[in-house]
């Protein structure tokens, strides 16, 4: 059980904790591993990424608030069964991952999904690009999600058609 002071932020949809907002980061870093980015958080990033999302924590949808208090063990759970996991819940995971962190636009660029094949944070844009820099520009494929190519020019992918 949390303690008073391990609890970063309050909501309806639960506490927000240090432990959460770690799950969270290393999350973050393992899909921006995926995507060909691999990005370490030093400490001090991390302490900002935790203050802006508990900043805005109550301000978030209640669904993304329990899926945040719950981030250890969501976190957990899909590092697991990645290797598992079928290409789209992968995709939607690394989507919800990477809007909450950089916004949605971003998220699907960096995804290669087209504003319509986008699911995930439901609007929360907090403003990431001022605490860890510029949203990451990915130049590799993810092979994983059935990435072919990559457009530096547009700075979009091509992805296997599953249809």
């Amino acid at each position: 059980m949390a303690t008073e002071g391990d609890v970063l932020a309050q909501g309806q949809g639960g506490a927000f904790t240090r432990d959460a907002a770690d799950a969270y980061v290393e999350a973050l870093e393992f899909t921006l591993a995926e995507i060909g980015q691999p990005t370490t958080f030093e400490v001090g990033e991390r302490g900002q990424i935790h203050d802006a999302l508990a900043a805005g924590f109550a301000d978030l949808p209640v669904e993304v608030q329990v899926d945040l208090a719950n981030a250890r063990p969501l976190w957990t759970r899909y590092r697991s069964e990645w290797g598992t996991l079928p290409l789209q819940a992968k995709q939607e995971f690394a989507y919800y991952i990477l809007a909450l962190a950089y916004g949605e636009q971003a998220a699907g660029q960096a995804l290669g999904l087209s504003a319509g094949d986008a699911e995930g944070s439901e609007g929360y844009n907090p403003s990431v690009d001022d605490m860890i820099g510029n949203v990451p520009g990915t130049t590799d494929c993810w092979g994983s999600a059935g990435c072919t190519g990559y457009d530096a020019g547009t700075g979009t992918y091509t992805f296997e058609s599953y249809e």
